[in-house]
This record gives C-alpha cells, sequence and structure tokens, in this order.
C-alpha cells in the first residue's frame, strides 16, 4: 500500500489563509476544506493498521504549491470546489472583494518573482498485508 494524504490545512499556509478568511463569512466548520480531513498522523496510522497493513511507515513530505497570484490560487480552489461555490454564492459582491484582499494580503510573504509559492506537506503512508 502507498497513500498521500495532505496534513491539516493549518501545515498549509495557502488553505490555511482560504479557510481564516472565508470562516468570517461562513463560520468556522462551513470554511474547512474536504482535501485536508484526514491530516492527522495517528488517525492514518489507526485507519491503515486496522484493516490489516503491518509494516506501516508515515513520512512528511513537503512539495511547493505555485499559482501566479493570491487571487488566481483562490478562484482556481474555489471553482474545482462545489460546496465552495455554493457558500461564495451567498456572499455580496463587496464581501467577495474583502475576502480576496484579505487573501492577497496574507499570502504577500508567499509570492516570488514568479507568483505565488507555498509549501504543501503530506502524509506518506507506506504498508503490507
Amino acid at each position: 500500500l502507498v497513500i498521500a494524504v495532505w496534513k491539516a490545512s493549518g501545515h498549509c499556509p495557502g488553505f490555511a489563509a482560504i479557510e481564516r478568511a472565508l470562516a468570517k463569512y461562513v463560520g468556522v466548520d462551513a470554511a474547512k476544506l474536504p482535501p485536508f480531513s484526514f491530516g492527522d498522523r495517528a488517525a492514518l496510522r489507526g485507519v491503515i493498521a486496522g484493516a490489516g497493513f503491518r509494516d506501516l511507515v508515515i513520512r512528511a513530505e513537503v512539495k511547493m504549491t505555485r499559482f501566479p497570484s493570491p487571487e488566481g490560487f483562490f478562484r482556481a480552489i474555489t471553482a474545482g470546489a462545489p460546496a465552495m461555490l455554493g457558500l461564495l454564492g451567498q456572499l455580496t459582491e463587496p464581501q467577495r472583494r474583502e475576502l480576496i484582499s484579505e487573501i492577497n494580503e496574507t499570502l504577500a510573504p508567499h509570492l516570488d518573482d514568479t507568483g505565488l509559492a507555498f509549501p504543501q506537506p503530506a502524509h506518506l503512508a507506506t504498508a503490507r498485508k
């Protein structure tokens, strides 16, 4: 077995920024991004071991995520998430502008000469039956 899952969004500056900004408008629970819902290493270990796998090793891996800009990142992520589109549809235009402005400001330290770049940590698990 080889499986990779993202660590919790708090470990990923880009996604943490989106969740924090969204939470102000839709609440903390609604702002949680599903791809990060299985980011706890102990829980991952429990599921894999519970399925009868042995020789389990979970290690951290980090890749850089890149987008042309923080706003481009936000738009790409939310466009690919139907649940987010529904939530964003509830916002007024001034609220959307404020949300994007906050994300741009929060992610400004992660800009380089080519755009937005931030670490995306994951758990990589290997095991055998």
